[in-house]
């Protein structure tokens, strides 16, 4: 049995929870551009559904959100995976379980803005690129990517 079969998907509930939650979202999207801490959050993580996969102890390694944008619709935001756990099929993990949230919420599409790095990685699971979105930072491009999920 490998460390990754020990991994628990999870929504943050626990303070402890949400503090390495988003210390994630921080260390892998933020703090290479020298954005201070908190920039990593937004006005929509309290409406939000959260996902995480959780080691032991308590070691958050994948985290992902999903928000509705409208009644079809909804995006995926702050992917991010612990440099240290890439290549093991967490960011799929993540990924599947934020889309089969969308299903139950009778969502049509799921959208994203992915890093150019990480084009190949939404290819993979269905996703189309659609054209150009937000750079990041003035140096990281996005791509505006979406998926069709529903009838």
């Amino acid at each position: 049995m490998s460390d990754d079969d020990h991994l628990e998907l999870t929504a943050p509930v626990t303070d402890l929870d949400w503090e390495h939650y988003f210390d994630l979202r921080w260390r892998v999207l933020r703090k290479p551009w020298n954005q201070p801490p908190g920039s990593e959050r937004d006005a929509l993580d309290p409406e939000s559904f959260h996902l995480m996969l959780r080691g032991q102890p308590d070691a958050v390694v994948a985290v992902g959100r999903l928000h509705l944008n409208s009644p079809e619709e909804a995006q995926v935001r702050f992917m991010a995976v612990d440099e240290s756990w890439r290549g093991r099929g967490l960011g799929s993990r993540i990924l599947e379980g934020l889309e089969k949230h969308a299903r139950t919420q009778a969502m049509k599409r799921v959208v994203l803005n992915a890093r150019e790095e990480a084009i190949d990685f939404y290819l993979k699971h269905g996703y189309r690129v659609e054209g150009p979105a937000d750079t990041l930072f003035g140096t990281v491009r996005h791509a505006r990517m979406r998926k069709d999920i529903g009838k």
